[in-house]
């Protein structure tokens, strides 16, 4: 009989055996849209999930589903092919595919690997992985040991049963690739030679921790595995947590991945965990950009521009820079604004000024600051920033304006009496080549005179200043008029300073005069003598 009948012979029998409800396992038979036979880990073959261990290893809670040594030599033989079928040879599964292999090619669950080099401790799998025995009192692998791969939660502890696979992975994550803990030592009654600090790390946390103080003891006379132990029970304690498909960090340009596998032999008892540790290269990528926040200025004022560094790429850039490298005839470095205390400045051997980032710039993010020029000259002038070869640049554009402004006082009554009101019109003009913005007017009140109120178009007021809510053209005028009490004699000069964004202050007056109110009473007796009894005038 050739093997390819047998292993359709075996298949129906576990098929009908399925079907029958003669195979039982650990977890009861759920029925819905699929049917589970589960021996603590399942193959799932599309509606059906089939679970087949070998007869040496898998035994779950007493329940053992085996092939005899005949069948399992199919699986075996040669080159230690992965069984599969085909479409065409499902002997009645109706498209159901038995495979061991993950769709894009990798290593899956429930695989065989062989060991390539013997020992307990950084053992070298075939599939790539590295492995450290979880169980203390196991069989320690040869060369050429079959595994299954398996889920990582059956890493459990020797004594308490507990599940120890988040702390191995720590372990591994953290220590594994430490040469320290690549060097054998010797911790007396703790396995018959030497072992690495690794594999001492993780018989500790899968078997000794819990025949405290006596094993303890003796791990304490190495203070680096002892504080290595030490560490991962305060980061579980702090719930770090490694998930069971792995982790990735970046150091620097590199990209680093730690894949984890638990394995199981059918042969020496033994469970390994095991890891994969990729490194790859990234290429960095940034950009630079100068933004002028001030693209027109007058002459002599101040122009301010953005720097900003930006990561573009997947991985952290250290020592980010950006150099002030060159800037036209016109602008004349001033300062620079760093509002989060974020830059490093300096000047370097080609007297420019350059600002370096005090921390990692991690992914897709991006910092800046603000440099800040004197304008000297009218025109277009150009500022360059550079970063090793990429530069950016950008423009201000200085214009030779002239503004200015007029104020005229008028005094609408110039002579009224004490406690009549007085007038004045305040008119501001622009007398410049620019428009004018934040025209102010402040009045200056002299005794005498007592604010009443105001009427103008456009024009608020804030305690003694007027304040104009528009911009004022060239050759615009605004104007507003103020109403004041009178309450004492006398000529009163009332003075205002007008004013704006672009101006200096220019002041005018004028001045009122206030009279005191006069009357003569004179009497004048038309008839000075009369006798009594008799009437008399007074004019």
């Amino acid at each position: 009989m050739n093997k390819k009948s047998i292993l359709y012979i075996f298949l129906v029998l576990v098929v009908l055996s399925a079907a029958l409800g003669v195979v039982s396992a650990s977890e009861d038979i759920t029925e819905s849209t699929q049917e589970v036979l589960s021996v603590e880990e399942s193959y799932i073959v599309e509606d059906e999930v089939l679970s087949v261990s070998n007869e040496e290893s898998y035994i779950v809670e007493d329940n053992v589903l085996s092939m005899s040594d005949e069948q399992n030599e199919v699986f075996n033989e040669s080159n230690e092919e992965i069984l599969s079928l085909s479409s065409d040879e499902s002997v009645g599964l109706e498209n159901n595919l038995l495979s061991l292999s993950n769709d894009d090619g990798t290593l899956g669950l429930w695989e065989s690997v062989w060991t390539t080099s013997n020992g307990c401790d950084y053992v070298q799998l075939s599939n790539g992985f590295t492995g450290f025995c979880a169980q203390r009192q196991g069989t320690d692998p040869t060369t050429n040991t079959q595994y299954i791969t398996e889920q990582q939660y059956i890493l459990t502890h020797d004594y308490t049963g507990a599940r120890v696979d988040n702390k191995l992975r720590l372990a591994i994550f953290h220590y594994a690739e430490n040469p320290l803990f690549q060097e054998k030592i010797r911790i007396s009654n703790v396995g018959l030679g030497s072992f690495s600090r690794t594999q001492m790390l993780i018989w500790y946390l899968s078997h000794y921790d819990h025949l405290t103080p006596y094993y303890m003891n003796y791990l304490q006379k190495d203070p680096i595995t002892y504080n290595a132990y030490n560490d991962i029970i305060n980061r579980v304690n702090n719930g770090e947590w490694i998930d069971e498909e792995g982790i990735t960090v970046y150091e620097g340009n590199k990209k680093i991945t730690y894949e984890f596998l638990a394995f199981k032999s059918p042969s020496t008892y033994q469970k390994l965990i095991g890891y994969k540790r990729t490194e790859t290269e990234i290429i960095t990528s940034y950009e630079i950009q100068k933004v002028t926040k001030t693209p027109e200025v007058l002459l002599n004022d101040q122009v301010t521009f953005e720097l900003i560094y930006k990561n573009t790429g997947d991985g952290k850039i250290n020592n980010a820079y950006i150099v002030e490298d060159r800037w036209d005839d016109g602008l004349v470095y001033d300062s620079f604004i760093d509002e989060n205390n974020i830059w490093v400045h300096s000047i370097n051997n080609e007297n420019k000024h350059v600002w370096t980032l005090k921390q990692e710039l991690p992914s897709h993010q991006s910092q800046s600051l603000k440099v800040i020029f004197n304008t000297t000259k009218v025109g277009t002038f150009t500022n360059y920033i550079t970063s090793e070869d990429k530069t950016a640049e950008n423009k201000t554009t200085v214009y030779s304006y002239h503004p200015d402004l007029s104020v005229k006082k008028i005094t609408l009554n110039p002579v009224v009496l004490v406690g009549d009101q007085t007038s004045f019109d305040i008119v501001v003009t622009n007398t410049g080549d620019c428009d004018l913005r934040n025209v102010t007017v402040v009045e200056q009140i002299p005794e005498g005179l007592a604010y009443a109120d105001y009427k103008g178009d456009g024009w608020d007021k804030k305690g003694n200043t007027f304040y104009y809510n528009n911009i004022l053209g060239v050759g615009q005028s605004a104007n507003f008029t103020i109403i004041f009490n009178t309450n004492k004699r006398g000529n009163f000069t009332n003075v205002v300073v007008a004013k704006s964004n672009e101006t200096d202050s220019k002041t005018a007056e004028n001045t009122t005069e206030v009279l005191k109110p006069g009357m003569e009473v004179t009497k004048k007796s038309l008839t000075p003598n009369v006798k009594v009894g008799e009437q008399t005038l007074f004019l």
